[in-house]
């Protein structure tokens, strides 16, 4: 069972009516299936401490209640710990208001899970305040549905998920299996070999898809840390120019004076600019025949502190009511895409905390089109706890 602890000595003082009800409500809050703390109400390091805690709370971060015991909850905050969050924490505290919040915090053993938590001031019937009462509950499950949804109902997206994953998968199978079926009949070599051409195309068409799809959950919990953004742009424009320009198209790259670091997980944020650059390169090869191809990869700071990156093509642009669905996933206008490029893009940025946006102009007989995709991460936020 949880138990209290004093502030000095862990005794506990209540006369005996009161202390049969302050044991019958620990007990009932040990069978509570949301974490339960209670802390004093010492904010600076290394308080607050925790002087009571439950069962749900003990199994959700994987220590025993005696290990708990004593500590500050701070031990659960993490790279991936919202700095926005802890902030709005504080001043709740020191306000003595309620709080209710969310963030990324870590198990004991170094798992990443996402926690809700509401924080609520007690105090005695002088009106002091005696100690802090925490509810927290692991929603890690819940948040990674929502990601799926995409800020659409859940049974609707999920519908459209399960749909367009059984179309990509059918295409290539029906096709590849048409194949096989004619290569059992076909005598003539040079027809076989047609077909099994045909057949590996459509299987390299699914294992693509099916890598995409690796790719969409890979990342499920983003881990930022300061990154140097000139160091790795650069970096990134020097592993990709070369495939890049392979296919006739330049890239080159721009960056500001003010920009220095963002928070992002550098995995993460790789991806996402190959996708993008990817997605500017298939917007290239729908027009072969247009010249001076051109991918900018840039970077700014903007005036309130934001950090921007653009990934611009000069292509063909997109039509205004697609662009308003680019990214949905599965919504594609490209012969051979899969549709997820763009929701990855959209998944791992939400994931780093940076909002993803899209701008277009389509390509005139008299002006060139031109395709911008914008990744903006809030300004960098103080350390402090």
């Amino acid at each position: 069972m949880g138990r209290i602890v004093g502030p000095s000595n862990g005794e506990r003082t209540e006369q005996p009516a009161l202390r049969r009800e302050t044991e019958a409500l620990l007990e009932a809050m040990d069978g509570w299936p949301l974490g339960i703390v209670v802390t004093d109400t010492e904010l600076d390091e290394p308080g607050p401490r925790i002087v009571y805690a439950n069962a749900a709370f003990s199994e959700m971060v994987g220590l025993p209640v005696a290990s708990i015991m004593g500590r500050s909850p701070r031990f659960l905050q993490g790279p991936a710990t919202s700095r926005t969050e802890l902030d709005r924490l504080r001043l709740a505290l020191r306000e003595r208001t309620r709080f209710v919040g969310e963030t990324i915090n870590y198990r004991a053993d170094g798992t990443p899970f996402v926690m809700q938590w509401t924080v609520s001031p007690v105090f005695d019937a002088t009106g002091e305040l005696v100690s802090y009462f925490a509810l927290q509950r692991d929603v890690t499950v819940e948040r990674r549905l929502r990601s799926i949804a995409d800020a659409k109902s859940m049974s609707e997206s999920l519908g459209m998920v399960l749909a367009g994953a059984r179309h990509e998968l059918a295409n290539p199978l029906g096709a590849a299996r048409a194949g096989l079926e004619l290569l059992r009949r076909e005598r003539d070599p040079a027809h076989q070999r047609e077909l099994v051409d045909l057949v590996d195309a459509e299987l390299h068409r699914l294992e693509q898809f099916l890598d995409k799809l690796r790719t969409f959950n890979a990342l499920e919990v983003a881990s930022p840390e300061p990154v140097d953004v000139r160091a790795f742009l650069e970096d990134f424009v020097a592993k990709v120019g070369f495939s890049v320009r392979a296919q006739g198209v330049d890239i080159r790259l721009s960056i500001g004076p003010q920009v220095h670091e963002i928070a992002a997980d550098p995995r993460a944020l790789f991806q996402v600019l190959v996708n993008l650059v990817n997605n500017a390169l298939g917007a290239h090869a729908s027009q072969p025949e247009a010249d001076e191809k051109e991918i900018v990869v840039s970077a700014e700071r903007l005036d309130q502190g934001a950090t921007v990156i653009d990934v611009v093509d000069n292509g063909p642009g997109i039509e205004p009511e697609d662009l308003l669905r680019v990214f949905d996933p599965f919504f594609t206008t490209k012969p051979t895409g899969t549709g997820l490029g763009l929701s990855i893009v959209q998944k791992m940025a939400a994931d780093m905390g940076a909002r993803v946006s899209a701008r277009s102009e389509r390509r005139t007989p008299t002006s060139r089109g031109r395709t911008s995709f914008r990744l903006q991460f809030p300004p960098p936020r103080s350390r402090e706890a």
